[in-house]
This record gives C-alpha cells, sequence and structure tokens, in this order.
C-alpha cells in the first residue's frame, strides 16, 4: 500500500525555488519582497523603489532584471539620496536566491545607515522568472538568459535559458563567499545563525 508521502505530488520546480527563498530569508533581518510586489511597486510607484543587483559582473553580463542597477552603481548614486531624512525610496537588494542580497541588506543597515524600514531583501533572479516574461542584458535589450551561478539553483522557468559558472570558476566563487561570510559571522551578522556553506553561492 502506498503511503500518503508516496502519494503526494512532487514539488513544482517553483515550489523548490520558493523553499531555498524562504529559507535563506529567515537568516537576516530583513523582510523578503516578493517578486509580485515588487513588480508591483515598479508600475504604480517607479520612483519609491530601487532593484540592487549585488551578484558578479560575469553574472550580471547574462542578464538583470530590467530597472535594476549594480551594487557599483547604487553607492555610487543613489545611496547618499536614499539614506537622507525623509526619503521614502525602498532599496530592495537581489542576487540568486537571497542569500548574497541578505548580507547586503544587513550591510546597507549596519554599516551604510539606511533606515531598516527602507530596506527588503529581494526573492531573487531565479525567482523573477516566474514571474516576468523576460529580462534585460545591460545594455537594455530583452533576453531570456539568466546565471544561475550553479548547477544547485538551476531552476529557472521553462522558456529560460540557464547558465552557470564553470566547475572551477564555481568553487573559486563559493570559497570566496563563503570567506565573506565568516568574516561576518565574525562580525556579529546575523548570517551566523547558520546556512553558511548552503548559501555560499546564493
Amino acid at each position: 500500500m502506498a503511503s500518503a508521502a508516496d502519494s503526494a505530488p512532487s514539488p513544482s520546480r517553483e515550489d523548490e525555488v520558493a523553499a531555498m527563498v524562504r529559507g535563506y530569508a529567515d537568516k537576516f533581518e530583513a523582510p523578503l519582497l516578493t517578486c509580485r510586489e515588487a513588480i508591483r511597486i515598479a508600475k504604480e510607484h517607479p520612483n519609491e523603489i530601487v532593484l540592487v543587483d549585488v551578484r558578479e559582473p560575469e553574472e550580471i553580463e547574462v542578464s538583470m532584471i530590467p530597472g535594476a542597477v549594480t551594487k557599483q552603481q547604487f553607492e555610487e548614486t543613489r545611496l547618499n539620496i536614499v539614506r537622507a531624512a525623509g526619503s521614502t525610496v525602498l532599496v530592495v537588494p537581489y542576487c540568486t536566491v537571497g542569500y548574497r542580497s541578505g548580507l547586503y541588506c544587513h550591510k546597507l543597515i549596519a554599516e551604510h545607515n539606511v533606515p531598516a524600514d527602507r530596506v527588503r531583501n529581494a526573492e531573487g533572479i531565479v525567482a523573477w522568472t516566474y514571474q516576468a516574461p523576460s529580462l534585460v542584458t545591460p545594455g537594455g535589450n530583452d533576453t531570456r538568459r539568466v546565471h544561475t551561478f550553479g548547477k544547485p539553483w538551476d531552476k529557472a522557468a521553462p522558456g529560460f535559458e540557464t547558465v552557470q559558472f564553470e566547475p572551477l570558476s564555481y568553487l573559486q566563487k563559493a570559497f570566496g563567499m563563503m570567506g565573506s561570510i565568516f568574516h561576518n559571522w565574525w562580525r556579529g551578522a546575523p548570517s551566523s545563525r547558520g546556512g553558511a556553506a548552503a548559501g555560499a553561492g546564493t
């Protein structure tokens, strides 16, 4: 006789992405902003939200969320504006599925003095593929290619072509991220609550 677990439907790829996002989001103090809500705010109040891509340049070169800026662009041109008294702009960093962006949310609050109520952690570019028909290249052209960092996060929506780092580069990036994570752990960042290895590449 089949058990209830045996007969239960397997989770969809979108469900798997959502589960990863929730798992990472629980490690950080910045609340999670869903892709649907980010899209709604960007459409209704485009001047009240800034999406910040905190991924590696190689990832950004493949595609970005429409309207987003890189971390460098944000810190050079928008940071002073959003942390000014009276600002109502919502800062929403994103990465693959929310781990690296969670770390950056903490940095914005703890080191850059952005008010905590103006910072949200995004679900990530993989989750975004389930809510939008396309992404954009840095030059602004529509594309259905997305960098998912590594095989564990290769779960983009059907119709999207995925790209990952080559194995050696992936290991180098992952170990580099782990060094950053443990540095934050040593300084008492919220990420010290666990999951450093699991989130090293996301």
